[in-house]
């Protein structure tokens, strides 16, 4: 579930942001830069932080519950794949 939730947390977020600046640049070009006061542009900019730092702790805590609870120690055959994660084993051996 946290490598579900985090692929939807990144696309969530980039497409987005990529839309909100779309739209921002298509107001300045139509001659309505003040259309949307500045509250507006702070609270979209606050969400998008959110949903980012959601899919930073997703990933931490995926990369904790798979190294620490089901791998344990000792080198990994091979490296897990999941979503936009690939964990490698820390450890120098």
């Amino acid at each position: 579930s946290m490598g579900i939730l985090s692929v939807l947390s990144y696309g969530a977020s980039f497409v987005g942001s990529v839309a909100f600046m779309e739209f921002a640049i298509y107001a300045y070009q139509s001659g309505k830069p003040f259309d949307r006061p500045a509250s507006y542009y702070r609270s979209r900019s606050l969400y998008y932080n959110l949903v980012l730092a959601v899919a930073g702790v997703s990933q931490l805590s995926l990369g904790y519950y798979l190294l620490m609870f089901y791998y344990g120690v000792g080198p990994l055959p091979k490296p897990i794949i999941t979503g936009h994660y690939v964990v490698f084993f820390p450890e120098i051996s």
